[in-house]
Order: C-alpha cells, then sequence, then structure tokens
C-alpha cells in the first residue's frame, strides 16, 4: 500500500428553481470537494463511498442503500481534476447511489462522511466529516405554502426574479409544455461557465484568476511550493554534471566537486519510492565534466567533456535493463570536445560543434546506439557557424540548433537540419540547414535556455558577448521560420546558467546566476496566454543544476552557489492556485 496524506475540502451547493406548488423539491445534494493523495491534489478516476451521520456518528443513510454503521459496501468511481471532484447525492441515476429521504433533515446535526481510494485498493476514511448547514435543510420546504407568512415578500425577490414573475403572470393560454419551459429556464439562473480544460465540476466553476466578474470566490486551493527532500543514499553534491528523465526516475552522472576534482558517480532518484539508487561505477567511462548526454528511451549515452587528462572523446551507454555500462565504439567517432549540441532523434545520438585545443568546431556526427557505430554528420545546405554552448533541440522532424559562442563572440543565427528516420536529410533530396531567421530574433547570445513546446522553440535568458545579460524570451516557429517576443511582464530577471524544463502547458525558469550572484527563485511562463508568474518558495541560490520534468513534478538536483558546489535536491508540483466560484 503506497502510504497517503488524505484531506480534503467539501462544498455542499444546492440550486433549485421555482416549482409548481404540487410538485415536492427533488432530494438532491450538489456535492464538491477536494482531495489530496500524498499531499498533492489527486488526479485522474478515485472510488468514493459517501454517508450521512449524526453528530454520534451513527449513519443514517449510505449510498449503498444500506443504514448500518460504518462503511458503504459499494463505491461510485468519479473523475478527479487538480483535486476536485463533484457528485450528487440522491441521484439513483448514478451507478450505486441511492434516494435521500427526507426524513434525513429532521435532525439539526447531520455530516456527510466520505471513504476514498487512488487505486490501490484499500479505502481511507477523509476527514473531517462536512456538516451539512442551513441550505441542505430548505429540502425540507417541499412547497412555497410550507414556509411562514411573510417570508417572502415582492421586496425580498431579486430584479431578475420578479422580471421572470411578471413576464410568466403575463401569459395566458400557454400549454403545459411551454410552462415546464418557463420553470426550467427559471432554475438555470444559477448555471455556471467551465473551463474547457475542466470537467464535472456540477456548477462550480474553477479558474487560476483571483478574481472572476459575476462571480464569488468560496475557496482557493494554493498552489505548492519548492520542497527539499531527504532520501538515503543521496549523491555528492556537483557542477558540471548531466540529467534526464528515464521514465520512472532522475538520472545523474559525472561532474565536478571541486576544483579539477572530476568524478565518475551516479545516482538516480525514483519520486514514486523517494529513494536513490547507485549508478555502478563498474566499466562506467572516465570521470568528466561540460560532457553531453542523451536519453534514448532505454540507454544514458554519455560522450565528450573535460577530464582530469584533458578533453576526453570517448563515452558510453549506461543500459537501464540491467544496470550496466557498456562502452561506444571509437572508430569515426568524433574528435574530443566539450560545450557540444547533443541531443536525440529518435534513433540516433546527434552532435555538432563543441571547442578544442584547435579552436570553436563546425562538424559532428551521428552515434547509433544499436549497431555501436559512428558516421560522419554533413549537414549541407546553408553553412552553420563554428559554436559551442549552443542549444540543440529536437522539433518533430527537424533538429534546431541556435546561439552559443563563436569566434567573434555570441551569435545570434542557428540553423533548421530536416530529419527522415531520425537522420539528416541530404541537400540532394532536398534538405541540408536551412539558416533560421534573424528577422525580429533574439539578440546574440551563449549560457540560456531552449525548450520545444510541441509546435515552438522558446529562447531565454544568457548572456551576450559584452556580459550583458538577458531577462527576455522569443518564440520560433519552424514551419513559418518567425520569431515573436513574449511577454516581459512579471518576468525573471537576467540570468544565465539557469536550468528550464517544459510542463507540457508552461515553461519553468530555474534558479541560475544574476548580476548579484547565485538567484533562487523560478517562475512559470504559459504561451497559451503569454504570462509568466512566480512559483512559491525558492530552490535555494544555486546556477548550473539540473533540472526534469516527471510528469507531475519539477525535480532540480546539484550546481552551486559560488562558493561550494551543492546537492539540496527540490521538488515542486508547478500546478497554479486555483480559485473555485459560484454564480453571484
Amino acid at each position: 500500500m503506497i502510504n497517503r496524506s488524505k484531506t480534503y475540502f467539501c462544498l455542499l451547493v444546492l440550486f433549485f428553481g421555482l416549482k409548481p406548488l404540487c410538485n415536492a423539491v427533488p432530494m438532491l445534494i450538489s456535492f464538491q470537494g477536494h482531495v489530496l493523495d500524498d499531499s498533492r491534489p489527486f488526479e485522474g478516476t478515485g472510488q468514493f463511498k459517501f454517508a450521512i451521520v449524526n453528530q454520534g456518528g451513527a449513519t443514517l443513510w449510505g449510498n449503498d442503500e444500506l443504514t448500518t454503521n460504518g462503511e458503504p459496501t459499494k463505491s461510485l468511481g468519479i473523475q478527479v481534476v487538480r483535486g476536485v471532484f463533484a457528485t450528487t447525492l440522491g441521484d439513483d441515476s448514478i451507478t450505486n447511489m441511492a434516494v435521500l429521504s427526507p426524513g434525513l433533515f429532521d435532525r439539526d446535526f447531520i455530516s456527510v462522511r466520505i471513504w476514498f481510494d487512488a487505486g490501490d485498493g484499500v479505502f481511507d476514511q477523509l476527514s473531517p466529516d462536512v456538516r451539512i448547514t442551513a441550505v441542505g435543510f430548505a429540502l425540507k420546504a417541499k412547497t412555497v405554502d410550507e414556509l411562514p407568512d411573510g417570508i417572502v415578500t415582492e421586496a425580498t425577490l431579486g430584479e431578475e426574479l420578479r422580471d421572470v414573475i411578471e413576464l410568466n403572470s403575463a401569459k395566458t393560454g400557454i400549454t403545459s409544455a411551454q410552462a415546464d419551459a418557463i420553470n426550467a429556464n427559471t432554475a438555470k439562473v444559477a448555471l455556471l461557465e467551465q473551463p474547457e480544460s475542466l470537467s464535472g465540476l456540477n456548477g462550480v466553476f474553477a479558474s487560476s484568476n483571483s478574481q472572476q466578474s459575476g462571480y464569488t470566490k468560496i475557496h482557493s486551493l494554493a498552489g505548492d511550493s519548492w520542497s527539499s527532500f531527504d532520501a538515503a543514499n543521496e549523491p555528492t553534491g556537483r557542477y558540471g554534471h548531466v540529467s534526464a528523465w528515464d521514465g520512472s526516475s532522475m538520472v545523474i552522472w559525472g561532474g565536478l566537486i571541486g576544483t579539477e576534482a572530476y568524478i565518475r558517480t551516479g545516482a538516480a532518484y525514483n519520486p514514486a519510492t523517494a529513494s536513490w539508487s547507485e549508478i555502478t561505477p563498474i566499466n562506467a567511462p572516465s570521470a568528466r565534466s561540460s560532457h553531453s548526454a542523451i536519453w534514448s528511451g532505454s540507454e544514458l549515452i554519455v560522450w565528450s567533456g573535460h577530464g582530469s587528462n584533458g578533453l576526453v572523446s570517448s563515452g558510453a551507454r549506461y543500459r537501464l535493463s540491467d544496470r550496466s555500462w557498456h562502452a561506444m565504439n571509437s572508430i569515426n567517432s568524433p574528435s574530443a570536445r566539450y560545450g557540444n549540441s547533443a541531443v536525440w532523434t529518435g534513433t540516433r545520438m546527434f552532435i555538432w560543434g563543441g571547442r578544442n585545443n584547435s579552436g570553436i568546431l563546425s562538424d559532428g556526427a551521428l552515434y547509433d546506439p544499436v549497431t555501436d557505430t559512428w558516421a560522419t554528420l554533413s549537414l549541407g545546405g546553408s553553412a552553420l557557424a563554428a559554436r559551442y554552448w549552443g542549444t540543440t533541440i529536437l522539433a518533430g522532424d527537424k533538429v534546431l540548433i541556435w546561439g552559443g559562442k563563436g569566434i567573434a563572440g555570441a551569435l545570434g543565427d542557428g540553423g533548421i537540419i530536416p530529419l527522415s528516420g531520425g537522420v539528416p536529410v541530404t541537400a540532394s533530396l532536398g534538405g541540408g540547414n536551412v539558416p533560421i531567421s534573424t528577422t525580429g530574433s533574439p539578440g546574440p547570445r551563449n549560457r540560456h535556455t531552449a525548450i520545444w513546446t510541441g509546435d515552438r522553440m522558446i529562447i531565454w535568458g544568457g548572456i551576450s558577448s559584452q556580459s550583458q545579460l538577458y531577462s527576455d524570451g522569443f518564440m520560433f516557429d519552424p514551419v513559418e521560420n518567425s520569431w515573436t517576443p513574449i511577454s516581459s511582464v512579471n518576468a525573471p530577471s537576467a540570468r544565465e546558467l539557469h536550468s528550464a524544463v517544459w510542463t507540457g502547458t508552461e515553461m519553468v525558469i530555474i534558479a541560475g546566476r544574476g548580476d548579484a550572484g547565485a538567484l533562487s527563485d523560478a517562475h512559470a511562463y504559459d504561451p497559451v496566454s503569454d504570462r509568466w508568474r512566480q512559483l512559491a518558495g525558492n530552490v535555494g541560490a544555486r546556477y548550473g543544476s539540473t533540472a526534469v520534468w516527471t510528469g507531475a513534478q519539477v525535480i532540480v538536483f546539484g550546481g552551486e552557489n559560488g562558493q561550494q558546489p551543492l546537492s539540496s535536491p527540490v521538488k515542486l508540483d508547478p500546478t497554479p492556485a486555483i480559485n473555485l466560484f459560484i454564480k453571484e
């Protein structure tokens, strides 16, 4: 059983319209709540059980129709979105939901009790029970004439409702179907809008906005804050290392623990078990930093970098299946270098550029891990200037190379390399390098970050040749070969050597080095709304750290603070705070 901390917040919201005097108000309660699984908002389908209990805890009603004390025998599957769930108590059209009895509300103190199963087959009773307040007892008012005289007057009715009554009073000779339609429309006064991204909230409007015109905020679900985590076998603090997400763990390897103190150790952190496991040093590559690494889907492939004896041109593959290292063939491998680009194309490791004792490089190679062979990379098309510390990303069926440091300083150009089967298309077949437009492009820079959103590359931050730090960003569309600046409102301060990850909806910028030294803040950018927001808490002052996106959390490891190398792993769920509203 997964250890789970479950708390929840529940809202009782009852909507009912005007009914003919002879009809009873339906015995239904629209019930919404919030559930946390291991201190994080639960996402997915959960199993729920509901009971209504008296002040002493005795069961008066259960969703399974039984009134025996304790947990109901049957459960309901309910979709939970960002921790928010909703159902209608008493709606027997829902599987395993029993009807409510009017007699339940003859008592002054009754509460709803909930049991929840997140998928491990074990139901936990959530706490606290939620008392049904006066709104639930409106169910006892089955007809208007049960209300005491003088309670409802024209002065107590809202203007919109008075208009509806006057309109209905003016209608004569209408059919019963038309009367039903009028009543149905009157009951829709409380309908609420919902964003398309959320569903099943049954009358509650959820928004990340702190205010919403025409609505009243009834609850706020706070966003997460950066938090450190302690786990056994935490690796040594380091910088100049590499990291990758292997589908279940953050894998880190190599780096420096001090000046010229290279290491060849690594570890993998599994957030599901909250534990580190050592990466075997047996047959591991030689100790190094400033190396390149990619995750192929089954292996961490490490190549190049600085070592204690200078630059290295060797590498190795760490195979996840048997947790073992396998040396890479060196025949036809590129010359030794550091600061080169590296990206996984789907079938090959793509290496380009870098720097060595001969200078700044403009060559590259492709490595095939299946055949353990190297092939010279010939871009063709327009020449791409030599560079190191540039960014390279896979953009669907293209590789995008941009920025970096060239012979004359920081660069503001790049190239688009079309792929077929993970291999660059030759110029003779209509491929070859296509220059990235410089119209409206970012200023020349290196030590910036680049991420791929699925249809755009976003460049942010970095430093120029004149040591000017940037706090701006630009989106690049490879189909149109065009740039668009992104908002600078609430953007992070200027920096270099920061980390960046794409969560599927936002780019997260983490720490880095600013004009005054190491930074500790983090910010999220939403390209759809073109808005920035600062994330709560801090990651600890650092630069040169690495970060991965797990699918649910951002995990940050390592780096330095200007005085010493760091381990200090931190994590955060970047889901923004959610505010719940009802119609005014």
